[in-house]
């Protein structure tokens, strides 16, 4: 009995010491690049220090233009997911600001949970500090469209007409008490998402053979420490969020929203824009065919041409 008891304990020690060994392996070799000034040397836009941070930000258009946010989703590719929709929207008559979020593209990394309030007031605080004043037409891919339903919500004096692609709004995901765990959720995401990640996101598309640059960039960006933890956080947070009541009060204070969504999209299927249409009846639908999730950088003419009729109706 003794010696079974002590066969346990050294292979119970044993397995321990492996995971660790395999959790070292995977860490060390990932995140291997630091977001700062070196890293951003060269790099196109221009920067600004916020109370939390530094943010990289796009701005073009008319000053006496109405201005239009581009609010980008989850994904650490930031705001180069609007690489085929800023230039035509300026080329349209718009003022177009765009901008990485805490934790994305070339914005600060920082230790904070990725809450829908935090980027709410990453916008108003960087739109306050540009000098810019609404009411601004929001556009929100992804999780990007439940920041721009928190904006509104939060602001709907700043907020003019909202367009939501394939928005997670009204479907959030399920909060996981492994990933909560610190111990275990940073094994997972170490030794399981992290060498998928970009492989995961790319599949998000309905043809990923013809997005080379983008799969390049991201591939760049998620050597960046932080990708893992702000992942986790996102996950945990804003994307387990539920924005229906926002959504219902879109309707009470009658904004007029316009849906994009793309028809293959197998991140949030296009079923669930029926959500929407019941909670907004005056909601308009674009669908995009031959497009994922990120329809706006994969089908942009298309998209381009609903945004401008919908903001010039």
């Amino acid at each position: 009995m003794k010696k079974i008891k002590i066969f346990l304990i050294i292979g119970f020690l044993t397995a321990i010491i492996a995971l660790a060994g395999v959790y070292s392996f995977y860490a060390l070799s990932q995140e291997t690049k630091i977001m700062d000034t070196s890293a951003r040397k060269g790099v196109a836009g221009k920067f600004i220090r916020l109370s939390k941070g530094i943010t990289r930000y796009t701005l073009e258009g008319p000053d006496t233009a109405k201005t239009i946010i581009l609010l980008h989703g989850g994904s650490v590719i930031g705001d180069y997911v609007w690489e085929k929709n800023y230039k035509a929207l300026v080329d349209s008559g718009f003022k177009v600001l765009k901008f990485d979020m805490y934790g994305r593209g070339f914005s600060d990394r920082i230790n904070e949970a990725q809450t829908l309030d935090l980027f709410v007031s990453q916008i108003n605080e960087l739109t306050d500090s540009l000098n810019l004043s609404g009411p601004f037409e929001v556009i929100g891919v992804s999780m990007g469209g439940s920041i721009a339903t928190g904006f509104a919500d939060k602001y709907p004096e700043k907020t003019d007409r909202i367009v939501l692609i394939s928005p997670i709004a009204v479907n959030p995901g399920k909060k996981r008490w492994y990933i909560d765990n610190p111990l275990l959720g940073n094994f997972l995401v170490s030794v399981y998402w992290y060498p998928r990640c970009v492989q995961k996101q790319m599949a998000e598309f309905f043809d990923r053979k013809k997005l080379a640059e983008y799969e390049s960039h991201l591939k760049y960006l998620s050597e960046f420490k932080g990708v893992k933890a702000d992942a986790r956080s996102a996950w945990s947070n804003i994307l387990a969020e539920d924005l229906t009541p926002a959504i219902e009060r879109l309707q009470e204070r009658n904004k007029k929203v316009l849906l994009i969504w793309g028809k293959q999209d197998p991140v949030v299927p296009i079923a669930a824009s029926e959500k929407y249409k019941k909670i907004l009846p005056s909601i308009k639908l674009q669908e995009v065919d031959q497009a994922g999730h990120i329809s706006n950088y994969e089908k942009p003419d298309v998209v381009n041409a609903a945004i401008v009729s919908f903001l010039k109706d």
